[in-house]
C-alpha cells in the first residue's frame, strides 16, 4: 500500500526540515547529552532503531538522524530501522508498515521487516497476544543482531513509560527491581540495548514532532482502556497531574531512577553475600544459618536470587513465597516447604536445602524424606565426587586419585603418624579423638583406599546399627559403643557428622577414619575428602 503523493512530499519536506535545523535544538541537545551520560553509542556502532511507526519511534529515528547527521554522535555510526508487524489489525497493520517504509525511503534509512501472525503464535504457545507479541519483538531484534550486524538496539521508551511501569509494578506489587524503572542501557544478545528518549515525556515528544511537522501513525488500541497500562495512561496519570502535581510523571520517573541506583547497589552487596552464605552440589543449593546475620533486606533478596537461579524463573516467585522461606530459617530441623515448580526446601541443622523435583511420588521427595528423618535409618545426602557439599556446618570437598599419586600420599600420612607419635606415643595414622580441653581443629584432610567403599557415599548424622572397622585386625565395633569407649559426651555425640556408605561409617569427622579403608602399597585409587568448618 503505497502512501499519496502528497503525504510523501510532507515527509520528505519534514524530515529535510528537520536535518537542516539551524542553531542548537535544545530538545535533541537534551537527547543527546542522556546518550553521552549513558556512553549509549560509541564509535563505528550499527544502531538499529525500533520503529513502529509511532510518535515515539518516529522521534527516536528522526532525532538519531538529526543528531548524526549535525555530527552529534560518535564517528562512522550507520543507523538502520526494525518494524515488526503483528498482523493484529488487518489493514491498519499494513498501513503502519507502508508508512514506515515511506519514511526510511525518504530518509536512506536501511529497513527491516518482520510479520508475525501474533494471535495464533499466542494461542500454540499458550500466552496472552501482549507477552507473544513483545517476545516476537525481541527475537526479531535478535536476529537484526546475528543477520544484520547490529551492535546496538534503540527502543523509544520515555518518561511517561518509565512512570507507568512504576505505578503498574507498584500497584500489582513486586520487588525494588520492579518498581526501579525502565533501564538507559542493558545488554542484549550478545550487542546493548539503549533508550535515550528516557529522558523526555511524551508531550514533549508530539511537540517536537508537530513543531517539523513530522508525520506518525497512531495505534487505536492505545487509546483504549481494555489494556492494564492504557487505563493507568489516560486515567490515572492525568488525574495525578491533574489533582496531585503537574510534574508527577517527572517525579515518579525521577524516583525510578533512585530505585534503580539503590537497585544496583543491593544487588552489588547481594553477589557478595552470594559467596559467602550460599553453595551449590550436584542437584541441591545449601543456604548456610549464618545468612540471619544480615540485614532482613539483604536476606530476603539473596533468598530470592537463590531460589530463581535454583529453579530457574522469576515468574510467580513473589513476596510470599520468599517469607515462607525465611520463616523456615526460624524453624526446627526436618521442617519442610513446599515452592513452585517442585522444588522443595528442608530445614537442616545448619540451613536450609533447596531439592528439585519434589512433586507428589519423584524421588526427590524420598530424598528429602529422609533428610527429614535422619535418625530413622535414613540414607543422608550424598557426596559426589568430584564435588563440594555443606552439611552440619561442614564443607566437604571431594576429588579421586589415580595410582600414581599414592606415594606422595603414602608420604604425608607418614609424616602425620610420626607428629601423632610425638604427641600421644601412639603409632596411629587416624586422627584421634581430641583431648579435653585441647583446642580443637577447624579442618580436616583424609585419605581412603576408593576401591574398598562398594556403595554411594552419603554424609549423614548416627543412625541405629552404625559400625566402625578399628584396630590392625580390622574387626567391627558398634559406632555407639566406640563413641562410648572414647568418652565423647552424648551431647557431642548427636552433633556428629559422618561419611557413610549404608551402615558402615568411613570417617567420624573429627575424629578417625574407618581401619578398613586405610591406603596401602597396593592401593590403586584415593578419595581424598577435606572438610572445613563453617563459621
Amino acid at each position: 500500500m503505497a502512501l499519496c503523493d502528497a503525504m510523501r512530499e510532507r515527509m520528505e519536506r519534514a524530515v529535510g526540515e528537520a536535518g537542516r535545523g539551524a542553531g542548537v535544538d535544545p530538545f535533541a541537545e537534551r537527547v543527546r547529552q542522556y546518550i553521552e551520560t549513558y556512553q549509549m553509542i560509541q564509535t563505528g556502532d550499527s544502531v538499529c532503531a525500533g520503529l513502529s511507526g509511532g510518535a515515539d519511534s518516529v522521534c527516536l529515528l528522526t532525532a538519531l538522524a538529526f543528531l548524526r547527521d549535525k555530527g552529534e554522535l560518535p564517528p562512522a555510526v550507520s543507523l538502520s530501522a526494525v518494524h515488526v508487524n503483528h498482523c493484529l489489525r488487518g489493514a491498519e497493520s499494513d498501513g503502519d508498515m507502508a508508512f514506515v517504509r515511506a519514511l526510511c525511503g525518504e530518509m536512506g534509512i536501511p529497513l527491516y521487516l518482520y510479520s508475525y501472525p501474533v494471535r495464533e503464535i499466542a494461542a500454540d504457545r499458550g500466552m496472552g497476544e501482549e507477552e507473544t507479541g513483545r517476545l516476537l519483538r525481541r527475537e526479531a531484534y535478535a536476529e537484526c543482531i546475528r543477520k544484520h550486524g547490529a551492535s546496538v538496539i534503540a527502543l523509544a521508551h520515555h518518561r511517561n513509560d518509565c512512570a507507568e511501569t512504576f505505578l503498574f509494578h507498584a500497584a500489582r506489587g513486586s520487588s525494588l527491581k520492579g518498581v526501579a524503572g525502565i533501564r538507559p542501557a542493558a545488554e542484549f544478545s550478545g550487542a546493548r540495548m539503549i533508550r535515550p528518549l528516557l529522558c523526555v515525556r511524551r508531550d514533549e515528544i508530539e511537540a517536537w514532532l508537530s513543531a517539523r511537522k513530522i508525520p506518525w501513525r497512531t495505534d487505536r488500541t492505545n487509546l483504549e482502556d481494555d489494556f492494564t497500562r492504557n487505563g493507568i495512561r489516560h486515567r490515572v496519570i492525568p488525574y495525578l497531574e491533574e489533582h496531585v502535581n503537574a510534574g508527577a510523571v517527572d517525579h515518579m520517573a525521577d524516583l525510578a531512577a533512585d530505585l534503580a541506583e539503590a537497585e544496583d547497589y543491593l544487588a552489588g552487596e547481594t553477589q557478595k553475600a552470594e559467596k559467602k552464605y550460599i553453595s551449590q552440589c550436584a542437584d541441591t543449593v545449601f543456604i548456610r544459618d549464618t545468612l540471619r546475620q544480615e540485614p532482613e533486606i539483604l536476606q530476603k533478596r539473596l533468598l530470592y536470587r537463590t531460589f530463581c537461579g535454583f529453579c530457574g524463573s522469576e515468574k510467580d516467585v513473589g513476596r510470599t513465597q520468599i517469607l515462607d522461606l525465611r520463616r523456615l530459617m526460624d524453624r526446627p530441623a526436618g521442617k519442610q516447604l513446599d515452592l513452585p515448580y517442585g522444588v522443595q526446601a528442608v530445614r537442616e541443622y545448619t540451613g536450609i536445602r533447596l531439592l528439585r523435583g519434589a512433586q507428589k511420588g519423584h524421588p526427590a521427595r524420598e530424598k528429602a524424606a529422609s533428610v527429614k528423618n535422619r535418625e530413622a535409618g535414613t540414607g543422608g545426602i550424598p557426596l559426589a565426587c568430584p564435588g563440594v557439599l555443606e552439611y552440619g556446618g561442614w564443607r566437604f570437598n571431594c576429588s579421586l586419585h589415580g595410582q600414581d599419586e599414592v606415594p606422595r600420599i603414602l608420604e604425608q600420612l607418614n609424616r602425620e603418624s610420626d607428629m601423632a607419635k610425638k604427641k600421644t606415643g601412639e603409632g596411629s595414622r587416624t586422627q584421634e579423638p581430641e583431648e579435653p580441653g585441647r583446642k580443637e581443629q577447624k579442618q580436616y584432610t583424609k585419605w581412603l583406599d576408593y576401591d574398598k567403599i562398594k556403595n554411594d557415599l552419603s554424609v549423614r548424622t548416627r543412625q541405629p546399627g552404625d559400625y566402625l572397622t578399628v584396630g590392625k585386625d580390622a574387626g567391627r565395633k558398634k559406632l555407639k559403643k566406640y563413641l562410648i569407649d572414647s568418652k565423647i559426651p552424648r551431647m557431642a555425640r548427636e552433633k556428629l557428622v559422618l561419611l557413610a556408605s549404608g551402615s558402615e561409617v568411613w570417617w567420624i569427622v573429627g575424629y578417625r577414619i574407618s581401619g578398613r579403608c586405610r591406603v596401602t602399597e597396593n592401593t590403586r585409587r584415593v578419595l581424598e575428602i577435606s572438610a572445613e568448618e563453617i563459621k
